[in-house]
């Protein structure tokens, strides 16, 4: 019985945890006013109540991101990068590694990076133990 006890316990633990980070990047998406964008812990996303736009498009042609490695000593840095094409729209790419719940911030903020047809956002290299990867787009 207590086995039975402990181990539903511990499930609602797990629940609540992964209920309160997902909704807490969607708190941090909607605070963002981020459109969409790429998350390597959900991957592609669009943010319907943030895509309103006079634009012909209200999503662009196409949004990647990709990330690569480095060792500096014993330090592995990573480096975010995320590309929005959109032809004919002024808009913007913004790439950052945000912290894990229950931390909050991020690290390597690009910024809304602004420009029309295409733009990219690129972190530089930084020890991103502990974070979430993130990239978004918007207009």
């Amino acid at each position: 019985m207590k086995k039975l006890a402990t181990a539903a316990l511990l499930s609602a633990v797990v629940l609540v945890a992964s209920s309160v980070t997902v909704f807490g990047n969607d708190i941090r998406l909607s605070q963002n006013g981020a459109s969409g964008g790429w998350s390597e812990d959900r991957g592609y996303f669009t943010n319907p109540s943030n895509a309103i736009s006079v634009q012909a498009s209200s999503e662009p042609d196409s949004h990647t991101a990709s990330r690569k490695t480095r060792e500096r000593g014993s330090v592995l840095e990573t480096n975010l990068t995320g590309e929005t094409k959109w032809a004919g729209v002024y808009h913007y790419t913004r790439a950052r590694f945000e912290n894990m719940w229950p931390m909050s911030g991020y690290v390597g903020d690009t910024d809304r990076v602004w420009g029309t047809d295409a733009t990219t956002a690129s972190t530089g290299y930084w020890n991103a133990d502990l974070t979430i990867a993130k990239t978004y787009w918007g207009n």
